[in-house]
C-alpha cells in the first residue's frame, strides 16, 4: 500500500473506501536574500519575502531589477562546474563596495519549509557535491525553471535573422532539457555529455560506439519531446489572444557525429530543429520576417510555456517549480499583456511565478485586475527605490494590490509624524483611488471621456450614487462626499492647511470602509448578479 495513502474512509451505512493520496506540497520560497551582488552593494544584505506566494516587482530601469533576475538565474543555475559558479558569482561582485566589506558576494533562498537556506556565496553553491551534499531542492528546481527575460524570446524569432528558424538549441538547453528519455536521463544531460565527447584528446572505437549510442537515444528523445510539445503550444497561443497563428510541426532532424579526424573539425551533424508555422492558414516560410513583433512575443511565450508544461510531468512531485519573467512583455501593448496572468493562473498553478516589470502602468493594472478577480492572495507586490548614493543598495518595499490601500498607509504614516498636509493630500489620492476601485469592481458604469483621461472624483461619486438604487451604500457615500468636500478645497492649493488631524483621521476611516464595502456584497446585489 501506499504509505502516504490514509487506509479507510468511513461513513454511515457505506462499504470502506481508500481515502486518495494527496500530492506531497512543493516547497516554495518565503525569502530571497542578495548581498554585494551587481546592483546590490554590501555590506547588508537586501531581502525581498515572498511569504510562499508569487511575487510581482516593479523598479525602474537601472535601479536593480535584473540584479534580481540574474541572481536567481544564478543559484538555480544547472550544468556548469564548481569552478564556473565561483567564477560567476566573481564577477558579479558590486563594484562599490567598500573594500574592507568585500567577500561577503551572496544570493540565497529559503524555503517555507523549515529547512536550511540554500546559500550561493564564495564557498559553494547549493549544486555542487563537494563537499556536498548538493541541495536537492535547488538541483530540481533548476532543472525545471522557466526564468526568461526578452532575450530569450529572441532566441525564437530576431535572432535567426534572413535564415529558417532553427530551434534546435531553444529546445535542448530550454524547452526540453529536463524530459526523459527511454534511460531515464534528461535529454540536457544526453546533450552535455554528447557535446563532452567532442573533447577527447582521440576517439576510439569504443567511444565511437558510445557516441552512435547516445546520439540514437538523444534523437529518439528529442523526437518524443517534439511531438508531446506541440498539441500544447497553440491552445496557449489562443488563450493569449491570438488565434490566427498556428504551429502545426515542429520537426527535429537526426543529428550524426561527423568522425572528422581533426579535433577541431568536430561537430554533430543536422542539430536542426523546425517550426511549421501558419497565419490565417497559410504557411509561413519565415516568421521573424513576417509576423509582428506581437505575435513573435506571444508565439515565443507559447512555445515556453509548452514546454514547461511538458517537463513539469517529468520532474519529482515534492520538488520546487519556479517561473521568472523579466519584462518579456515589452512586444505587448497593454490590451494583450492582462491574457497572460489568465495564463499562468489556469496552467501554472503549481509553480512559484515571479514577474519583474520596468512599467508602472503594468505594475498597477496587473495589481488592480487580480484585486478584482480576487487573485491578489496570491500574490506580494513590491518596489525597487534607488537611493540617491550609489554605495547604498535599492530600497525594496512591499506594497499593496489596492492603490487606494497603500495611499492609506501612507497617509497614516503622514499623520503619525506629524506632516498634516502632507497626510491630507495622500487621504485625498486615496478617496479617488477608492471611488475609482469601487466602481471597477461594481461595474457602476462611468461614461468615458475624450481625450483619455480620469474624471474627477465627484464624477465617481456621483456615479456611484446613481447606481446605488437600494441605498446599501447610501451612509459611507454621504461620509466619502463629507470628507472629500473638506479635503479638496484647502488642499488644492498651497498655503497653510485649514484641516485638523481629527479630519483626516475621519477621511482615511471613511475610506477603509469603502474599501472593505469591496469585499462584502449584499444579498439583493448578490440576487442581481446572478440574473
Amino acid at each position: 500500500m501506499n504509505e502516504l495513502a490514509q487506509p479507510v474512509a468511513i461513513s454511515e451505512g457505506a462499504v470502506a473506501l481508500p481515502v486518495p493520496a494527496q500530492p506531497p506540497r512543493r516547497p516554495r520560497i518565503k525569502t530571497v536574500q542578495i548581498c554585494d551582488f551587481r546592483a546590490f552593494p554590501g555590506p547588508v544584505p537586501v531581502s525581498i519575502e515572498l511569504g510562499g506566494k508569487n511575487l510581482f516587482l516593479f523598479g525602474e530601469n537601472g535601479v536593480g531589477k535584473s540584479t534580481i533576475f540574474q541572481a536567481l538565474d544564478g543559484i538555480f543555475a544547472y550544468g556548469l562546474t564548481s569552478d564556473e559558479l565561483a567564477q560567476e558569482l566573481k564577477d558579479q561582485e558590486n563594484r562599490f563596495t567598500a573594500v574592507a566589506d568585500k567577500g561577503k558576494t551572496s544570493v540565497s533562498i529559503a524555503y517555507d519549509d523549515g529547512k536550511p537556506a540554500a546559500i550561493w556565496s564564495a564557498t559553494g553553491h547549493p549544486t555542487d557535491t563537494n563537499p556536498g551534499p548538493a541541495d536537492e531542492r535547488i538541483v530540481n528546481a533548476a532543472w525545471a525553471k522557466a526564468i526568461l527575460d526578452y532575450r530569450s524570446l529572441l532566441k525564437t524569432n530576431y535572432d535567426h535573422g534572413d535564415d529558417e528558424v532553427n530551434l534546435f538549441d531553444v529546445c535542448v538547453e530550454y524547452l526540453l532539457r529536463d524530459y526523459p528519455t527511454i534511460t531515464g536521463e534528461r535529454l540536457g544531460e544526453l546533450w552535455q555529455r554528447l557535446k563532452a565527447k567532442l573533447h577527447l584528446g582521440q576517439i576510439r572505437k569504443a567511444q565511437l560506439n558510445e557516441i552512435n549510442d547516445d546520439s540514437r537515444k538523444f534523437n529518439d528523445g528529442l523526437d518524443e519531446a517534439a511531438k508531446a510539445i506541440l498539441p500544447l503550444i497553440n491552445p496557449i497561443l489562443k488563450d493569449l489572444g491570438y488565434e490566427d497563428i498556428e504551429i502545426t510541426g515542429l520537426m527535429p532532424k537526426r543529428i550524426a557525429y561527423n568522425n572528422a579526424s581533426v579535433k577541431d573539425d568536430r561537430e554533430y551533424l543536422d542539430c536542426t530543429v523546425t517550426p511549421e508555422i501558419t497565419f490565417h492558414g497559410t504557411s509561413v516560410a519565415h516568421p521573424q520576417l513576417f509576423l509582428n513583433e506581437a505575435r513573435l512575443s506571444a508565439l515565443a511565450l507559447a512555445i515556453y510555456f509548452a514546454g514547461r508544461k511538458v517537463a513539469e510531468n517529468q520532474t519529482q512531485n515534492d520538488m520546487p517549480r519556479i517561473m521568472v519573467l523579466d519584462d518579456v512583455l515589452v512586444g505587448l501593448d497593454q490590451a494583450n499583456r492582462v491574457p497572460l496572468l489568465d495564463v499562468l493562473a489556469k496552467y501554472f498553478q503549481d509553480w512559484q511565478v515571479i514577474i519583474l516589470t520596468h512599467d508602472r502602468v503594468w505594475f498597477d493594472i496587473a495589481r488592480h485586475y487580480q484585486r478584482v478577480g480576487k487573485a491578489d492572495k496570491f500574490w506580494t507586490y513590491w518596489q525597487l527605490h534607488q537611493p540617491q548614493d550609489h554605495r547604498f543598495a535599492p530600497l525594496a518595499t512591499d506594497v499593496d494590490s489596492s492603490v487606494a490601500a497603500q495611499a492609506l498607509h501612507t497617509a497614516r504614516r503622514f499623520l503619525k509624524d506629524g506632516h498634516i498636509h502632507a497626510a491630507g493630500n495622500a487621504a485625498r489620492l486615496a478617496t479617488e483611488f477608492a471611488l475609482r476601485e469601487f466602481c471597477a469592481s461594481k461595474d457602476v458604469p462611468v461614461p468615458y471621456v475624450l481625450p483619455p483621461k480620469v474624471p474627477p472624483a465627484s464624477d465617481f461619486l456621483a456615479r456611484i450614487e446613481a447606481w446605488d438604487s437600494d441605498k446599501h451604500y447610501s451612509s459611507v457615500i454621504e461620509r466619502i462626499r463629507m470628507y472629500t468636500t473638506i479635503l479638496l478645497n484647502p488642499l488644492s492649493h498651497g498655503g497653510t492647511p485649514e484641516v485638523t488631524p481629527s479630519e483626516i483621521t475621519g477621511a482615511i476611516e471613511v475610506v477603509d470602509t469603502l474599501l472593505f464595502s469591496l469585499k462584502v456584497l449584499p444579498t439583493a446585489e448578490i440576487k442581481k448578479r446572478k440574473q
